[in-house]
Formats: C-alpha cells, structure tokens, sequence
C-alpha cells in the first residue's frame, strides 16, 4: 500500500496531461 500513493499521483498527472477529464480521473483513483 506504500506505493499507492505514489501511483495515484502519477496517474492523476497522466490524466492531467492528457486532458485533465475529472470523472475519469476519480475513477482511476477509486479502481486503484
């Protein structure tokens, strides 16, 4: 569960760069 957090970030990053899509992102953090 350590990295979780550092998982998290990266991918809300990602989402971010991609195009920022919110719904989208709270989904990847609630299926993480």
């Amino acid at each position: 569960m350590g990295n979780t957090t550092s998982e998290v970030s990266s991918g809300v990053k990602a989402q971010i760069n991609s195009g920022g899509q919110g719904p989208e992102l709270y989904r990847f953090v609630d299926m993480t």
